[in-house]
């Protein structure tokens, strides 16, 4: 038996639209998001004022059971190369929508300090154990779950609103033993970092709120290669250790090693505006509420590793 179409809503399409195959259950809408046209067919059914076509996904996307639709929603052109593995296109390609509450900008920001001053919490308690039998333990271990927890929220999205507290407590009880033990070799190195990272996280919400820097294809696509370059040096550098050297300069507090921390803290930041774009993204295509966890756990993974990049500036610097 075929199916019979019906359009749900229909929003204006000013940017590029994304189809959604809706089953209409008095569960909720199960849903599936598709680009315009790349796996979709047109389908000649005019919209209510006449100004846009409507497309219908493929019929092998379709659900046998209930009626099914189509809704055009609003969202901005998109690259499918996101470089935040936490929340990007393909997350939210990927994830189910509902009828019921959904991803916005505000509750993102709002999850985002609160992950933030959690972490600022267990940081503080955590500070007292640095040179103490728990110090190791605890930095090794707050690492090593806070990982793991980063990436089961990537494998399973629907868990973050569990995992990214989770990751955190953890990480930033490990953070706590790590600033104490920077500052134990350069008092007062902590305070300066904390300053210089919140100073440029906000310098980068304001360049990206204002436009000055573009967000597009190009820009995700030079600063993924970077990214995923810089973590590629750190993993050589990690191995090579077991071996008894490192890589040439990293780690130096000569003119090349500054050179190479301020080059990692800038490429640092630039990901903040890609973090940003991708929250704007996921609340204009109606992404479920709990990717507001994901969305505030992949800012937050940005902003510690910032915050280590410029401890690490900062400590070169005092060597000097």
């Amino acid at each position: 038996m075929n199916p019979q179409w019906r359009i749900l809503y229909l929003v204006p399409t000013f940017h590029r639209a994304h189809l959604r195959l809706v089953q209409s259950k008095e569960r909720g809408h199960l849903a599936r998001m598709f680009p315009t046209r790349a796996n979709a067919r047109q389908k000649s059914i005019s919209t209510p004022n006449g100004d846009a076509p409507l497309f219908i996904a493929p019929r092998e996307f379709v659900l046998k059971a209930g009626e099914v639709g189509v809704v055009v929603s609003l969202s901005k052109p998109t690259s499918t190369t996101m470089n935040n593995p936490l929340f990007n296109q393909n997350r939210i390609d990927s994830l189910e929508a509902s009828t019921g509450d959904v991803m916005t900008v505000s509750g993102t920001i709002h999850k985002t300090v609160f992950l933030t001053a959690l972490a600022a919490a267990t940081a503080t308690m955590a500070w007292s154990l640095a040179g103490s039998a728990l110090a190791v333990p605890v930095m090794v271990g707050g690492v090593l779950v806070a990982l793991v927890s980063v990436f089961a929220a990537s494998w399973k999205p629907s868990l973050s609103p569990i995992l990214a507290p989770v990751y955190a407590v953890c990480e930033g009880a490990a953070l706590g033993v790590i600033s104490a033990m920077y500052n134990a070799q350069s008092n007062g190195i902590v305070l300066q970092a904390l300053l210089v990272t919140f100073g440029i996280l906000f310098a980068m919400l304001g360049l990206y709120q204002f436009r000055i820097i573009k967000v597009d294809e190009k820009f995700r696509s030079i600063i993924f290669a970077c990214t995923a370059g810089i973590a590629l040096v750190y993993l050589a550098n990690m191995v090579l250790s077991f071996f008894g050297t490192q890589i040439p300069f990293l780690h130096s507090s000569g003119p090349w090693g500054i050179a190479i921390s301020l080059a990692i803290i800038v490429i640092a930041a630039l990901n903040f505006l890609v973090d940003f774009d991708n929250i704007e993204q996921g609340a204009a295509a109606n992404a479920p509420k709990y990717c507001e966890w994901l969305a505030g756990l992949g800012v937050l993974v940005t902003l510690v590793w910032l915050y280590i990049e410029v401890l690490r500036l900062l400590l070169k610097l005092n060597k000097r």
